[in-house]
């Protein structure tokens, strides 16, 4: 849907949203807050449904304009990339062309379009930095950040140690926490968390750290193909973080009422995903 509108959204909020030919889609909303309150009080004069679709890729900026200016207004959907099966696989016919796909990823550019992989992650990767990261916070080392973001990469699979991570990157670990929660509120990790029957424990033992997209974390491990990630050192984990990816996105696709967590106990007894 196209929409044309003399009124720029920021200048004149009002008049954009009286302008608009409902039904509408407003894309990257967290750039544009200040319509938000507008489209509250059309819909209240209104009430009809889904005359808004907004979509944001931050997901923090989206929901604070969302739930102040929106709250009992609105129905919420995230979307992760691609899973395996909204590419029309049911599985994949051998594991060549498992970890192909593991290394072009899931978002939708590299499936849809011909494309080089490594460019259009590079590009992704810079947009992000560039756009997202900068607006949530004015990082200024960026270098540090994308040195930060190739450590985690490493430890993809593992349990998170903000400690050895700050030491290894030279930063604080108060940065080290900041950075980290961007990240997982823009959607680029995963933290998963560790099952204790007492559940104030889940907050408190170290989660596992994973990418929402395997193709951006082969790049960070600057892996050019699938035979040599397949022959690779970090095969098995990027193949682990493949399968939480694929549980994560069918818990929200389908809308379970479930959580995901690992389960590591002091004698060794471990299990790499529960779905309680």
């Amino acid at each position: 849907m196209t929409v044309l509108c003399a009124c720029p959204p920021k200048k004149d909020p009002a008049a954009f949203i009286e302008t608009l030919q409902i039904p509408v889609i407003i894309g990257e909303i967290q750039y544009a807050p200040e319509i938000l309150p507008y489209i509250k009080i059309h819909v209240d004069k209104n009430r009809k449904n889904g005359s808004f679709i907004l979509t944001g890729s931050q997901v923090f900026n989206v929901m604070a304009g969302v739930t102040e200016s929106l709250a009992g207004r609105t129905c919420l959907f995230e979307m992760l990339p691609f899973s395996f099966n909204e590419l029309g696989y049911e599985k994949p016919k051998d594991i060549l062309s498992c970890f192909n796909q593991i290394i072009r990823g899931f978002y939708p550019v590299p499936n849809t379009e011909k494309t080089d992989i490594r460019s259009f992650y590079g590009a992704y990767l810079s947009l992000y930095i560039e756009r997202d990261v900068r607006q949530i916070q004015n990082i200024k080392d960026i270098s540090s950040f994308e040195i930060f973001l190739q450590i985690l990469a490493g430890r993809a699979g593992n349990l998170l140690n903000i400690a050895d991570i700050a030491q290894d990157c030279g930063l604080a670990q108060a940065t080290c926490k900041t950075w980290l929660s961007i990240l997982e509120n823009s959607r680029i990790i995963y933290l998963l968390r560790p099952w204790f029957r007492n559940t104030s424990k889940r907050l408190i033992k170290s989660p596992k750290i994973y990418f929402t997209d395997t193709g951006l974390l082969a790049y960070l491990l600057k892996y050019s193909d699938a035979q040599t990630l397949q022959a690779g050192p970090a095969m098995g984990s990027i193949f682990e973080n493949m399968i939480v990816m694929e549980f994560l996105k069918k818990k929200i696709n389908f809308c379970l009422n479930s959580d995901l967590y690992f389960y590591r106990d002091s004698n060794g007894v471990e299990a790499d995903l529960l779905n309680r």
